[in-house]
């Protein structure tokens, strides 16, 4: 009778959760309260003990994602009264359970992080946010809920937000849930969610959903990993996408690894139409794609191919400035090639980049658009009777292009096809250079879309793989010249001489060049209007902004010298700096600046001798940890690149140097080399040390090759000399 009495007492609580579970079957996303949203994740979805039953391996990582949801509803919506001509309802939940297993992870977990705005991969526009929502609480290994119900949110720059955590506990699982609706008043077509599913930790349990009205078209790829997308038609006008899949492992490497390269991955395109149920039907159970078809291109860049009907007058007045410059001097078609690019970027962006800047449009660079440059640099190729492509092709970091799942995705360069060489054009910032391409792009596989014909009405596509940069192009070179600081032998003086070259000027000309005075002088070479220059504009605003400018480049000039010295607190500290050259110019090719700094914490004093940690002076250099020095997926840099230093240290009178041999290291292979030497002239430490990196890309199997290299980068850092007092 006990026993009978026992199971019906469960079965009776059984049931009595069961009903206080809400049906939320009929309840559209987009109305959840918060309340139906915890009945959501925490009774439809709540926690069981079957959800720790994970590979027993895992239990030696930080933490375990024990299930983690995304979901999405996207709905069209006609015109209400309290938002006008309104479209759209993207209504998301994110709810993550996370078993928390060590320190880090508790110290990572006890704030949570998420951005206001954004869900996804994709943000709304101000002002679309309807409701938000954060629900959490913490699950004990006894099963005591603790239900954070006080929660002080804190905004970051950034629209960064987080929520302290309390009372969480190594041992404890974290469940929360992030809730969002917002109403968009316009039409969207994109890309609204992409990520890797490989995350910091490994995950038990993954959910995947999509629903969407009749009027959305959803696409979706997951590469060339097999991840199954299931369907459901959920009404007559609702459709739903499902992803699931379990045990998945976490991130090998975070160092050099392009996520949409190496792992599985979700893109889901979402695009508006009036038919989508017409083409639907057309398309049956085909309801993502795995690559671009060749009309899709077409279709996207038709109107680049053409040459712009308003393109006359520029190239006619650029045919002028070529003319003055040169007069009767016969130039080869590279040079005008050169010319004419440094010519159109200047009338497309740089004129007008003080103005813009200064009133904070520095964004649009005064592009009137893509396509209108392309039209007025294809309209130059035609008449100097060159032909050209155009070249499309993806980041690197975002995949290949097989797996691209929109034309929207793609980028483009316009290929001018001169003998023995090609000349590539990429769209301009008042940064960029001639024949010059971003790194991401180099040695991608692309689309080629070119005239079938010679009146150029007919075009067709052809596979074509982009260059690579040579890693001698891309130096970045440093000669340092240290003595002891006088009156105090336990800071150095340290006088820097750099030159960066190639893909290496793009980390640094932003902060290093005075962009005001680039631009002017840029507007006198082409005889244009000098917005805002001192003998234009003598007004105390421009003045305080000038000034302002100048503050900014000092702090962004002491955040480089600290982050080359990569040495503790405020053991930099910087005297002066001065730029030498903009490397925006026809003229300059390279970026050339100087700084001088102070340098404490390197020097040590043993009895009347001094320890001087030279190795630090060649700066930050890579230093792999333990997890690091076993890698199972390939390796994916920005650029093949190199890194030169000449370090000059001036020895005081009466001391002699020991410990030289200890700075030489020879290593050479197919991926990439280091060398180093000292040696004594006079008075004079010169100790050389250059590392390069050969490709932008190497197979996993050549990572122990990398590491021959890498390992005696980082022990290069522990490098002393000693300066001993004679007798």
């Amino acid at each position: 009778m006990k026993l009978l009495f026992l199971v019906g007492i469960l079965l009776l609580l059984c049931a009595t959760k069961l009903c206080s579970q809400e049906d939320l079957s009929e309840t559209l996303l987009e109305d959840y309260s918060q309340d139906q949203v915890q009945s959501y994740c925490w009774d439809k979805h709540a926690y069981s003990k079957e959800e720790e039953e994970y590979p027993k391996e895992w239990n030696k990582q930080s933490a375990i994602f024990l299930r983690y949801e995304k979901k999405y509803e996207i709905r069209f919506v006609k015109a209400v009264a309290y938002i006008a001509g309104a479209q759209m309802h993207v209504s998301y939940i994110a709810h993550y359970r996370i078993k928390i297993l060590d320190e880090a992870a508790l110290e990572y977990f006890s704030e949570v992080y998420y951005s206001s705005g954004a869900h996804g991969g994709y943000t709304m526009n101000e002002g679309t946010r309807d409701k938000e929502f954060l629900n959490i609480k913490i699950i004990k290994p006894n099963g005591k809920e603790i239900v954070v119900e006080e929660k002080e949110i804190l905004e970051e720059d950034g629209g960064q937000r987080k929520v302290a955590v309390p009372n969480l506990e190594v041992g404890d699982i974290l469940d929360y849930a992030l809730y969002t609706h917002d109403l968009a008043t316009s039409f969207f077509y994109g890309v609204i969610d992409e990520f890797t599913l490989n995350r910091a930790y490994p995950i038990k349990d993954f959910n995947y959903t999509v629903t969407t009205d009749e009027n959305w078209d959803v696409q979706f790829t997951s590469g060339q990993h097999e991840l199954s997308l299931s369907t459901e038609k959920l009404a007559e006008k609702s459709f739903q996408f499902s992803i699931h899949k379990e045990n998945i492992e976490k991130i090998n490497a975070t160092r050099w690894n392009y996520y949409y390269q190496t792992g599985p991955y979700i893109r889901m395109y979402v695009g508006y139409s009036d038919n989508n149920l017409t083409l639907r039907s057309k398309k049956g159970e085909q309801l993502h794609t795995s690559s671009l078809k060749s009309e899709d291109i077409i279709d996207q860049y038709r109107a680049y191919y053409e040459k712009s009907r308003t393109a006359a007058n520029e190239y006619g007045a650029f045919r002028g400035y070529l003319k003055r410059k040169y007069k009767k001097e016969d130039i080869s078609k590279v040079k005008i090639l050169e010319e004419l690019y440094y010519y159109m970027r200047h009338h497309f962006t740089n004129k007008h980049y003080v103005y813009d800047r200064y009133y904070g449009q520095a964004n649009s660079y005064r592009k009137t658009s893509n396509l209108e440059f392309t039209g007025h640099i294809i309209y130059a190729l035609r008449k100097l009777k060159i032909p050209y492509d155009i070249v499309v092709v993806i980041g690197r970091k975002s995949g290949a292009i097989e797996d691209v799942i929109n034309k929207n995705q793609t980028d483009y360069l316009i290929r001018a096809k001169l003998e023995g060489t090609d000349i590539y054009f990429y769209r301009p910032n008042p940064y960029t250079r001639f024949n010059h391409f971003p790194p991401e792009i180099e040695n991608t596989e692309g689309y080629v879309v070119e005239a079938g014909s010679k009146r150029g009405r007919e075009l067709v596509t052809k596979k074509a793989l982009l260059p690579a940069s040579n890693y001698k192009a891309n130096i970045s070179k440093f000669e340092t010249k240290v003595s002891f600081k006088e009156g105090d032998r336990m800071v150095l003086n340290a006088n820097s001489t750099v030159m960066h070259t190639g893909h290496q000027i793009e980390n640094y000309q932003y902060d290093v060049v005075d962009w005001m005075d680039m631009i002017w002088n840029e507007n006198k070479r082409y005889k244009t209007k000098l917005w805002g220059h001192p003998s234009k504009d003598k007004s105390e605003d421009m003045k305080n902004y000038m000034e302002a400018q100048e503050d900014q480049r000092k702090t962004a000039m002491e955040s480089i010298a600290k982050g080359h010295f990569d040495l503790e607190g405020g053991q930099t500290k910087l005297v002066d700096y001065k730029g030498l050259t903009t490397a925006n110019t026809i003229d300059e090719k390279s970026l050339e600046y100087t700084f001088d700094c102070e340098l404490s914490g390197l020097v040590k004093k043993v009895g009347s001798n001094y320890v001087i940690k030279a190795g630090r002076l060649v700066g930050g250099q890579l230093i792999l940890n333990e997890e690091e020095l076993e890698r199972e997926v390939d390796v994916h840099m920005n650029f093949p690149r190199g890194y030169e230093y000449v370090i000059e240290i001036t020895i005081p009178e009466g001391y002699e140097v020991k410990g030289l041999n200890n700075f030489t290291t020879d290593v050479d292979n197919e991926t990439g080399s280091i060398k180093s030497v000292a040696s004594l002239d006079g008075n004079i430490l010169r100790i050389i040390f250059n590392k390069y990196y050969k490709h932008n890309y190497e197979p996993v199997k050549n990572w122990a090759k990398m590491k021959a290299f890498l390992l005696p980068g980082g022990a290069f850092l522990t490098k002393e000399i000693l300066l001993k007092k004679k007798n």
